[in-house]
């Protein structure tokens, strides 16, 4: 498997604070080798690639706030005033709604200058992902979050599998 999990230290101090229940990882083969020069913008499709990885591989974190937001809040910003560390492991946390934004963006940025063979295919992975988190999500119970998270997660993956398989378009160059 190619999950990156967070070192065990980490792991023991999450999971000795009172409010956290679990850590949650996505499950995983090896990141496939992707080909860069399929994009006109080969630097921002490396970014973009990268930031999904990253999404893919970032934990889920179980509390125990269940939808009081505002105790949720308040307890990050007593943690994380503590602890550096432990701060960057909750901000990278991708059960909040504003990350999907975040991988969305970046998928879109990768049709951008595209020159692979399956540009219709890729276009309709990403918009498979469009509108996956619906506006209950902040109602929904954990289990129905994570859910939805991984079924965002393995269509990042399934994005990435299916640009490593690629070529160029016959015929066409970039400028």
């Amino acid at each position: 498997m190619g999950v990156k999990r967070l070192s065990e230290g980490i792991e023991k101090t999450l999971t000795k604070d009172e409010h956290v229940k679990a850590i949650h990882y996505f499950d995983h083969e090896v990141f496939p080798e992707i080909n860069y020069s399929l994009w006109k913008y080969e630097r921002r499709a490396q970014d973009s690639v990268t930031a999904l990885q990253d999404y893919i591989d970032a934990p889920c974190i179980e509390d125990t706030f269940g939808n009081d937001h505002v105790a949720r809040r308040k307890w990050r910003d007593d943690v994380t005033a503590r602890d550096q560390i432990i701060q960057q492991v909750l901000d990278d946390d991708v059960m909040g709604a504003g990350k999907y934004l975040n991988v969305y963006n970046h998928l879109e940025k990768l049709g951008i200058g595209y020159i692979g063979t399956n540009g219709e295919e890729l276009a309709g992975l990403v918009s498979s992902i469009k509108g996956a988190i619906t506006e209950e999500y902040h109602n929904m119970l954990f289990e129905q979050k994570l859910e939805m998270v991984y079924g965002i997660k393995r269509r990042a993956y399934d994005i990435l599998q299916s640009l490593s398989a690629q070529n160029p378009v016959p015929g066409c160059f970039l400028a």
